[in-house]
């Protein structure tokens, strides 16, 4: 590619009106002009310079070295790194691939961007999803030559509607697919490769069956745990972690370490890497800290993992199905209601806090969450819509019929 002398501006990290930006500008010999294009992914909501540079750093060594190389933004053929495959994010490493007029090449800068701000499993939910999008896209006969800029509502939602009809999508995925592909759109308009985003107005799937975890009533919950305690006292300890502490089985319980446990101050260390809401502080109750004691946790390595092979503390964690795996072999051989879960085990605690006399703000503290909704959920599958007057309903009309007394 032919170039001309001083046509690049190289990437500087700015800041206007309190936003912070990395800019840089290229000279178009079509267009004979300079162009001016800006980088706002991952600097949307900092406020500190020092902060801003350290975001910063890799994102313009990144792009000054594709300048360098000749890289321009509007190039329509050229080879690129294929980010949308499972193996990025292990290996980091994507297809080299040719023809950037298609949206995966452009979907791949999105990833290149994006794996610097985010989780290993929010990078999983990223490329899962926008993959599927590329897939869609490339093998549909009406869309498949399409430009980026040339991707409208129209065919935001004709894929909105491959999930819901062909992949039998519920509310909660699609509700991900729209998040994931709106940050996409709204990258590329800040990066000046279309005007506005065309994920608007997205079609929902009718309600679904709800197959969210169910609260476990006082009889099952005694016999349940008093059976697991039985047969595999890891997991009971799984259970009594997962009860009264009420973190999140994923990552939270899963990669749970000894030393992130201390019994002297009766606290729970979650891991920002690890936790949902980055790194946090759990209280441990009293009840579970006697448990705790009787495992001997101490007697291990504070490196190893509380739940690992052979029933004992170990140097790699259990899987990722572990914990639901498990639950249900148990919750099946006594045969209680398929909507026991392990996440049960959360919803259940959530409901005896508020029994307990826990105020709205501690609950919500304890599970982790970060405002009144996620919270108020739990508070509703396990009260209901609850009223005094009508559980006392009971009209004098009524007692003469069924011959009762008040």
């Amino acid at each position: 590619m032919r170039t001309r002398k001083n046509d690049v501006i190289p990437p500087r990290l700015r800041q206007s009106k309190g936003q912070f930006y990395i800019s840089y500008s290229c000279y178009n010999s079509e267009k004979r002009k300079m162009i001016r294009y800006k980088i706002y992914s991952g600097l949307d909501r900092i406020v500190s310079i020092e902060q801003a540079s350290i975001v910063a750093a890799p994102i313009i060594k990144e792009y000054t070295q594709k300048l360098n190389s000749g890289w321009r933004p509007w190039c329509d053929t050229q080879t690129y790194e294929d980010l949308c495959d499972y193996s990025v994010i292990n290996n980091r490493i994507g297809k080299i691939r040719q023809d950037s007029r298609q949206i995966r090449k452009f979907v791949s800068d999105f990833i290149r961007i994006k794996r610097l701000e985010i989780s290993k499993k929010s990078l999983e939910s990223y490329v899962s999803k926008l993959r599927l999008f590329c897939i869609w896209i490339e093998h549909s006969h009406k869309y498949r030559n399409l430009k980026l800029e040339e991707i409208t509502p129209d065919v935001i939602h004709d894929f909105f509607f491959y999930l819901i009809d062909d992949r039998k999508l519920d509310t909660s995925t699609i509700d991900k697919y729209e998040v994931n592909l709106r940050q996409l759109f709204k990258y590329f308009v800040q990066r000046n490769l279309i005007h506005t985003s065309p994920v608007i107005n997205i079609p929902k799937p009718p309600k679904m069956k709800d197959m969210a975890a169910r609260p476990i009533n006082d009889n099952h919950l005694a016999t349940l745990l008093k059976y697991i305690e039985n047969k595999d006292p890891q997991f009971f300890l799984a259970c009594m972690l997962q009860f009264f502490l009420c973190c999140r089985p994923g990552n939270e319980l899963r990669l749970l370490k000894i030393e992130d446990i201390d019994l002297s101050n009766k606290i729970v260390h979650i891991r920002e890497a690890n936790g949902k809401t980055g790194a946090r502080t759990i209280t441990i109750p009293d009840a579970l800290a006697r448990i705790c004691y009787n495992y001997h946790l101490a007697a291990y390595s504070p490196e190893y993992y509380i739940f690992s092979s052979r029933n004992i503390p170990g140097a790699l964690p259990v899987g990722k199905n572990y914990f639901s795996r498990r639950f249900r072999m148990f919750r099946d051989q006594l045969g209680l209601p398929k909507g026991y879960k392990f996440y049960s085990l959360k919803h259940t605690a959530a409901g005896k806090l508020l029994e307990s006399g826990a105020t709205i703000i501690e609950v919500m503290n304890h599970l982790g969450h970060k405002d009144f909704k996620s919270t108020l959920h739990y508070v509703k599958r396990h009260f209901g819509n609850k009223s005094e007057k009508i559980s006392k309903f009971y009209p004098p009309v009524m007692m003469d019929i069924l011959h009762e007394p008040l």
